[in-house]
């Protein structure tokens, strides 16, 4: 599984726009260079709850929802950046299911 997660991390710089691998809790594995600027340049995210804006549980059941579908799932997310907060429609998908004792390994899209 490490093999395969560290391809995708590596793909992630064909995406134009701002993408993360993300687990189904929220934590926060890579970011492309899009992502990283505009969520937060020169520091760390260690998990997507601590930058929602508003409504954590609604954005918690949004990435079970998606730690379940290979298909993209989309959703109006609210981030914090260095800028403050932007909507931004997020496509999300299983990378990696979830088993019993590992939360999904999940790509994140923002538009």
């Amino acid at each position: 599984m490490m093999h395969l997660q560290l391809q995708h991390e590596l793909d992630l710089e064909a995406y134009l726009e701002p993408s993360l691998i993300a687990l189904s809790d929220g934590s926060v594995r890579a970011l492309n260079r899009a992502a990283s600027q505009i969520l937060n340049p020169g520091a760390s995210i260690p998990s997507l709850l601590d930058i929602c804006r508003d409504q954590a549980e609604a954005f918690r059941a949004y990435l079970n929802a998606c730690s379940s579908s290979r298909q993209p799932l989309v959703e109006k997310v609210s981030l914090d950046g260095p800028a403050g907060g932007t909507e931004y429609r997020c496509y999300g998908n299983a990378l990696v299911p979830r088993r019993r004792d590992r939360p999904a390994t999940l790509l994140l899209r923002l538009f």
